[in-house]
């Protein structure tokens, strides 16, 4: 009792209010115990856009630099979440998403804006769709640079934030009043959240035993935002309906008014996993227009590229299609080798996802001295482990339930849908650009081009083990006849004019073709680009895809097809 009074009469009101207990809380050691618990158990809401949710993948799952060792855990529901991570580029389309789901977080929260498209819009800011400053939309408390920022910076930034937690700087629950009052939300093309309402749904038809379930934008199944809806009447699947566009980034027009040379790394954010091959079908067409080659070296070291590039891209993809699945250690297996690749081209491009490496004329540097020894001993390496991964996935009966003659795609839907890549050839077509069109030095290299019969997800995933085994093959053989000599023609960037023309370049890329149709009216810039990429034809097989399946395959037949939302977009 007199240690009740006695509080009573330090803190008046003590037993009464809650505000009151608050302030004693505050005023007290125990706030430094709770700051110690906060900064050493951070949950994070990520919404990955683009590369910078690859790097995040990485940080976070991969275990090379395992980021639950400083506590940093990532979270699949904002009501589990504390930190909501705005990781990329923001369109005025998912805006509305993404702060419903600022909305659900529990307090106290706090906000790490990563990369520089989520401050300043990156190379998009001219876009109309680019939410630019998001500062003044959320209250961030950290900023990490970079395009995309790599691991290590991401996990620094986390250590940023849990320094300020210890030190009691709470921006959130301190400032939050003061930012409500200055919040600047875009007056111009927000739309509302994506979600139909109630008035809306008689155009789904349902039936009293039907129901409508969402998923996306935001949601940990999802390469990227888009919304799927599913009418579903049980456990069955009755129709699916895609909703893109959350991730367009005006890319075609924006391209449109750079310099030749400027565009280059513009291309590598078509796709995040196929930069160099975006590199190399911009570059091969103004090449092209323009009637050069690039020397010999240079095209071995461009072939090189690409086949290190397929096998970190079906790396990635396949680790996703397992964490999608509930097959963590094979998400675990794939990041893990995966980083061993992106080591690889790191050492010759200096970036570990945006190489911007293929040049007009050849490429931008050569191989590094002993890149040779040490790409042979990591390809026999990886090798093994891709070989015992295949048996570990085949011996496993789950994995065998959850695969076998679930979500078929048949030759002539796959054909009439413009599907092209993995997802094509494990439907028994045949059709490779490295064979059907070969370009660089894909004539004098012997390869196979690997097909399945069965069309269903095992079939997709299959293809793609085999395709890397085939990646390597050609890798060695390239390796192993590189000529010397230059790697470039030396153009001036500022005289790369094409004359007056038209071209249509494809390259097979990771998921099948990806192809740009330039015209050049003889000055510095293109007039016209527009680009064809695989993905937006292979996700418009996935409505198809999902009639009558069950709710529960539908996780791995839409990861099977690995999709990327960045090229869908645009």
């Amino acid at each position: 009792m007199k240690s009740s009074m006695s509080n009573s009469s330090k803190y008046p009101g003590l037993t009464t209010t809650a505000s009151a207990i608050q302030e004693y809380i505050k005023r007290s050691p125990i706030q430094g115990l709770f700051n110690w618990g906060r900064k050493n158990s951070l949950w994070f809401m990520t919404q990955p856009m683009g590369c910078c949710g690859i790097e995040i993948i990485c940080t976070a799952g991969g275990p090379h630099y395992d980021a639950d060792r400083f506590g940093i855990l990532p979270r699949a529901s904002p009501r589990q979440a504390d930190v909501l991570l705005i990781s990329g580029w923001i369109s005025r389309k998912y805006l509305p998403a993404l702060q419903l789901v600022w909305d659900q977080m529990v307090e106290p929260k706090w906000v790490i804006a990563m990369g520089e498209c989520s401050m300043s819009g990156g190379p998009f800011w001219e876009g109309y769709s680019t939410v630019i400053n998001i500062e003044k939309i959320f209250p961030v408390d950290v900023f990490i640079p970079g395009c995309p920022p790599r691991p290590e910076q991401l996990l620094k930034g986390f250590i940023q934030l849990q320094e300020k937690i210890q030190q009691k700087q709470d921006r959130t629950q301190i400032d939050e009043n003061e930012w409500k009052k200055n919040q600047w939300i875009p007056d111009i093309g927000v739309h509302e959240p994506v979600y139909p309402k109630k008035a809306s749904l008689a155009q789904y038809n349902l039936e009293p035993s039907e129901m409508l379930l969402h998923l996306g934008p935001q949601h940990p199944l999802q390469p990227g935002p888009f919304v799927l809806d599913l009418k579903l009447k049980g456990e069955v699947v009755q129709d699916a309906q895609l909703n893109i566009g959350f991730n367009h980034r005006s890319l075609e027009k924006i391209l449109e008014n750079r310099m030749y040379l400027q565009c280059i790394p513009l291309t590598d954010r078509i796709c995040y996993l196929a930069s160099i091959s975006n590199n190399e079908c911009f570059c091969s067409g103004v090449e092209h227009l323009m009637d050069i080659t690039p020397p010999l070296r240079a095209q071995y070291i461009r072939t090189i590229m690409l086949e290190l590039s397929r096998i970190q891209s079906h790396m990635l993809g396949i680790g996703e299609f397992g964490s999608d699945l509930g097959y963590l250690s094979m998400f675990l297996y794939m990041i893990r080798e995966r980083e061993s690749i992106i080591s690889l081209m790191e050492s010759v491009t200096g970036s570990r996802l945006n190489h911007t490496f293929v040049r007009v004329g050849g490429v931008a540097a050569d191989l590094p001295e002993g890149f040779k020894d040490k790409t042979l001993r990591t390809l026999r390496s990886i090798r093994d482990k891709i070989i015992e991964d295949d048996e570990l996935m085949n011996f496993d009966s789950v994995y065998m339930r959850r695969t076998h003659g679930i979500g078929v795609l048949s030759p002539e839907t796959a054909k009439g849908l413009g599907v092209a890549g993995p997802p094509l050839r494990a439907s028994n077509v045949e059709y490779d650009l490295r064979k059907t069109e070969p370009r660089l030095i894909y004539p004098d290299i012997d390869f196979n081009v690997v097909t399945r019969k069965e069309g269903d997800v095992f079939a997709r995933v299959k293809v793609r083990l085999d395709e890397m085994l085939e990646s390597m093959y050609i890798i060695e053989q390239a390796l192993d006849s590189i000529p010397s000599g230059p790697v470039n023609l030396n153009l001036n960037p500022y005289l790369i004019i094409p004359p007056a023309g038209e071209v249509y370049a494809r390259v097979e890329d990771p998921r099948g073709e990806m192809g740009m149709y330039i015209v050049s009216d003889g000055t510095h810039m293109p007039y016209r680009l527009k680009i064809r990429g695989p993905a937006f034809a292979t996700m418009q097989a996935l409505p198809p895809l999902l009639k009558g399946v069950y709710v529960a395959d539908v996780a791995a037949i839409a990861a099977s097809m690995d999709s990327c939302v960045s090229e869908v977009d645009r």
